[in-house]
């Protein structure tokens, strides 16, 4: 009874208009240089394990891809079925506003095999 149009999820990123709190995120958690992506995975939405290249935001960015680090920052209390991992580790049970952060050469994925939408803001930059 599942309909699905894709399977990775939808991203509404920094060629768009941005809100101004995302800055205030970033400076909190001590990123620069930020880049970011709100992404939504729906019901059966899964993105496999995999290690992020980084190609576009370190020429746009003119950094190397060594100094980058990205986080999640989870938009919403966790409900049953939104799944997060890095580094060997779940990240599950999280209330809104807790975020995570990983290394340039760290494998993660994240599936939704709920039945709400999951909402994450995606976060690229460098450690200040």
């Amino acid at each position: 009874g599942y309909t699905h149009d894709s399977f990775t999820g939808e991203m509404y990123n920094s060629k768009n208009p941005m809100p101004e709190w995302v800055n205030r995120v970033a400076s909190q958690i001590g990123l620069d240089k930020c880049g970011y992506v709100f992404y939504r995975m729906k019901t059966n939405d899964i993105m496999p394990t995999h290690i992020d290249h980084f190609e576009k935001y370190c020429e746009i960015f003119e950094v190397e891809r060594k100094n980058v680090v990205r986080c999640a920052v989870f938009l919403e209390d966790w409900k049953s079925g939104h799944y997060f991992e890095v580094g060997n580790k779940a990240v599950t049970n999280y209330a809104a506003g807790t975020y995570v952060t990983w290394s340039c050469n760290e494998p993660h994925f994240a599936a939704n095999i709920g039945i709400e939408d999951r909402y994450t803001l995606q976060i690229t930059g460098i450690a200040v």
